[in-house]
């Protein structure tokens, strides 16, 4: 199980802004250079869209940094992990909000950080499951588990 609130959002949200960030803050960069470069050459128009470009990245930089992007509403999620699926029940104010069966073979990736494990079924949506929220089992279990579904796709992101 785990408990979406927001302070479990934002931890794991920095860890995958900050990624995106990074290379916005590289192309901002490199477009502000080229602006600067084209204005000083006598490329004036050309120069100043390049430049206006590059500050909007910086801006959009800031923001994000800034500001959470993801909901600030609590949720309790369940994980049912069978041979071939998991089942994920999310709860809200205690009722079933959603169901859903997701294969093994159809996840995008698991990445397994040092307290919880990211379940991505997609490229961007993913599902938090804290490790010290588990009721049966052991972690160690689950992770030899679904590294044996997943092989490749399961990535450690921390010491084990």
């Amino acid at each position: 199980q785990s408990d979406l609130n927001p302070s479990v959002v934002k931890k794991t949200q920095k860890n995958i802004i900050k990624k995106s960030l990074i290379t916005i803050a590289i192309s901002s960069v490199i477009i502000l250079f080229c602006g600067t470069l084209m204005f000083v050459m006598q490329e004036n128009l050309l120069g100043a869209v390049f430049i206006a470009l590059g500050s909007l990245f910086l801006i959009v930089i800031i923001i994000l940094s800034k500001k959470s992007v993801f909901s600030q509403k609590e949720y309790k999620v369940f994980f049912d992990f069978d041979e071939d699926l998991i089942k994920i029940t999310s709860f809200e104010n205690n009722e079933i909000a959603s169901v859903s069966k997701v294969f093994y073979k159809d996840l995008e990736k698991i990445e397994e950080r040092e307290d919880y494990i990211l379940i991505y079924i997609n490229k961007i949506n993913y599902f938090i499951l804290e490790k010290s929220k588990m009721v049966e089992g052991n972690f160690s279990e689950l992770r030899t588990f679904l590294y044996g579904k997943l092989n490749t796709k399961y990535k450690l992101m921390c010491k084990v």
